[in-house]
């Protein structure tokens, strides 16, 4: 019981004790177990994280910093891995395996059709603090940071037009990208630059694909799209990865990049600053996203009557010289 009283903080314990535990308990490195606070009805300083993905790169380098971040606040950060939003049966257990664990809150990654009928916003609400991470915002009484990424295809279609290119497309797999499409081609009407049915270029890789998988779809679209000449003078991809597939592409056919046709990426990979030529692309912003996300967690935990607030992170366009200029 004294041991209890000492390291929780409650009940009456004489100064001279209270040394001579602390003393004994670091002579066996002993610490509390939080889970076992958390089950006695205490805080259990615990949070769990959820993303898809997290063998890519930049998400990883995006939960490194979202982690140390918190784990500054003196929490313990428990990571899980979704490969991608279709696994909701696994998001489910990973929330309730948190919510039987009683963690203080939760940080999810989350985009979803109809949030009102979904089990997984219940899961979440049940948590002190709950924050989701979202590419356009969903109807949802939580905390939210919107990761805009419309901004970086706004951003580099009136850069692809003020340099002069004529007849600029985007490239990425439709279904989880139309709204970044319909941002790009937007702009590009706004400035009365024509869209046609070629302005967007479909591809069709799984979520989940290797390196060649990717390279191989992207050169199969591209040869039965264009099987003679190109008709456009810039490229706007979904990703870096497409980009540098799009490049190799382009000089299988003997195209000068940027000379001839301008490429942007997507996500500013470390490499793309000592490519040949330096890949121009949109900043992901992973610091002004880990920072936004720990700053409404911690909110919440110290006033949990606020409102649910939001804040958005517009990602940004990274001129590099293969946009041209």
């Amino acid at each position: 019981m004294t041991v209890s009283r000492v390291f929780s903080g409650r009940g009456p314990v004489s100064d001279e004790l209270r040394k001579k535990v602390i003393l004994i308990s670091r002579e066996h490195e002993y610490t509390p177990n939080p889970l076992a606070r958390g089950l006695a009805g205490q805080r259990t300083q615990n949070l769990g994280l959820i993303w898809w993905h997290m063998h890519d790169m930049l998400a990883s380098e995006l939960m490194i910093k979202i982690v140390n971040h918190l784990q500054g606040f003196g929490f313990v950060v428990n990571v899980a891995d979704c490969s991608c939003w279709a696994e909701k049966a696994r998001y489910t257990r990973i929330l309730e395996d948190f919510d039987r664990r009683r963690f203080e809150g939760v940080v999810a990654q989350l985009d979803l059709e109809n949030p009102g009928e979904s089990s997984i916003l219940d899961r979440l609400r049940r948590f002190p603090a709950a924050v989701i991470a979202t590419a356009y915002g969903i109807d949802a009484p939580c905390d939210q940071v919107i990761l805009e990424r419309r901004t970086g295809f706004i951003e580099a279609a009136e850069y692809f037009v003020a340099s002069g290119r004529k007849t600029p497309v985007v490239m990425g797999r439709h279904e989880i990208n139309q709204p970044k499409f319909d941002a790009f081609c937007r702009t590009l009407q706004n400035h009365n630059v024509p869209v046609k049915d070629a302005t967007i270029i479909e591809l069709d890789y799984p979520p989940l694909y290797t390196d060649e998988e990717l390279r191989t779809c992207v050169w199969r679209n591209l040869t039965r799209r264009f099987p003679q000449k190109i008709p456009f003078d810039a490229l706007m991809c979904t990703s870096d990865q497409e980009a540098w597939c799009a490049i190799a592409w382009f000089h299988s056919r003997g195209l000068r990049v940027p000379q001839e046709v301008a490429v942007v990426g997507f996500g500013d990979y470390m490499y793309n600053s000592i490519l040949t030529p330096p890949l121009a692309s949109v900043d992901r912003r992973l610091e002004q996203t880990a920072c936004a996300i720990d700053t409404l967690l911690m909110n919440r935990l110290k006033q949990p009557d606020l409102p649910p607030q939001k804040h958005v992170v517009n990602m940004k366009f990274i001129w590099r010289e293969s946009a041209g200029s």
